[in-house]
């Protein structure tokens, strides 16, 4: 305790009234001001909360995989609010969605909407809520997306290759590495033979050979296989 207020050095005069109420005053804001904080850093926690409860509503994601989720993305990611594609890979790892992870390029760029080269907590949900629930022309548009690597609009037989070396092995028709066995499900798909699938003629093939639907389509459902 400081000398001035202790012993025989301690004042005998009294505090001036304007003195003691300015102190009162200042104490008075100090209170106010940490209870302010309190409350926004409150107030913060029950929007992160809602919010994440909302997007649970739109997503169809149970309460378990959305905190496991959250979690894993404010650990892993580096800023807390977008990951990168290192990241975004070990947030797939960390989901045990092991059958992802080889595609995890692919399914970056496709969660990626606004193509700024990361992909934040929204657009995750939405991407594999999509992988998850997506039937008929819909798995079909999201899967013929994932085989167009350069986005031009069209499948090539590179393209379809490359996807096909990335699925799991239980997902490949056990003749897939046949001799010729590629070639046909391409020329399969290619219907005007001009070495280019489009989207029409990947639809219409997958409607026509429910062999080959399930095969493509094996890049979806993750954790499902």
């Amino acid at each position: 305790m400081h000398p001035w207020v202790i012993g025989d050095c301690a004042k005998q005069d009294r505090i001036d009234a304007e003195v003691v109420s300015k102190l009162q005053r200042f104490n008075a804001r100090r209170k106010l001001r940490a209870a302010a904080i309190a409350s926004v850093l409150s107030s913060k926690v029950a929007l992160r909360t809602k919010r994440l409860r909302s997007l649970l509503g739109t997503h169809d994601l149970s309460s378990e995989e959305l905190d496991n989720l959250r979690q894993h993305f404010a650990r892993i990611c580096a800023d807390g609010e977008n990951a990168t594609l290192t990241e975004f890979e070990q947030v797939l790892k960390a989901m045990k969605m092991d059958s992802l992870i080889p595609l995890a390029p692919r399914v970056f760029d496709l969660f990626d909407n606004n193509r700024d080269g990361t992909v934040d907590m929204r657009e995750i949900l939405c991407g594999l809520s999509s992988l998850r629930n997506s039937r008929g022309d819909n798995a079909l548009r999201l899967c013929f997306q994932m085989y167009d690597a350069d986005r031009s609009g069209c499948i090539s037989k590179e393209e379809l290759a490359s996807m096909l070396r990335a699925l799991p092995e239980e997902c490949l028709p056990g003749d897939i590495a046949e001799p010729g066995k590629l070639d046909e499900m391409f020329d399969t798909m290619d219907a005007n033979g001009d070495g280019e699938v489009t989207f029409d003629e990947f639809k219409a093939a997958m409607q026509k050979d429910s062999a080959l639907q399930d095969v493509v389509l094996s890049s979806l459902r993750p954790g499902q296989q």
